[in-house]
């Protein structure tokens, strides 16, 4: 019985540690510019005072497109977008995105997904938001 125990705990924790490292956003702005232009995106970083002045707490801004553009019978541009905040720490996350929940949840009626996770805001079209944080 012991040894089960044992075994369900460390397969418990091994599955746990998964799920944090491979389910997760980006530690910094650089690995998510990484992450994204390796997924395809153009992306843009702002960081530093530009970001501060976006945001309390803001220490990077991370924009991502994929656009996909077609000159058939006329110009159509369909696409992929995201725009990520980076704060100081979870705490000023989660008071920038209580503070601004109404706008969220309008973003999201217009077919935005929107996450916080971690240091992390991040909205944007529904597979830009799940590269961010695969």
């Amino acid at each position: 019985m012991k040894k089960l125990i044992k075994l369900l705990s460390v397969a418990v924790l091994s599955l746990v540690t998964c799920i944090m490292l491979f389910a997760c956003a980006p530690a910094d702005a650089d690995k998510a510019k990484e992450k994204m232009e390796e997924a395809g995106y153009t992306v843009t970083v702002v960081d530093g005072d530009a970001a501060a002045a976006m945001a309390d707490g803001a220490v990077a801004y991370v924009n991502a497109t994929k656009l996909d553009i077609s000159l058939g019978s006329g110009f159509d541009a369909d696409g992929e977008m995201v725009s990520a905040v980076l704060f100081e720490n979870s705490k000023s996350a989660k008071a920038y995105w209580d503070e601004h929940k109404d706008d969220i949840e309008d973003e999201e009626e217009d077919g935005w997904e929107s996450k916080l996770s971690g240091k992390w805001i991040v909205t944007g079209t529904e597979e830009a938001v799940k590269a961010f944080m695969k």
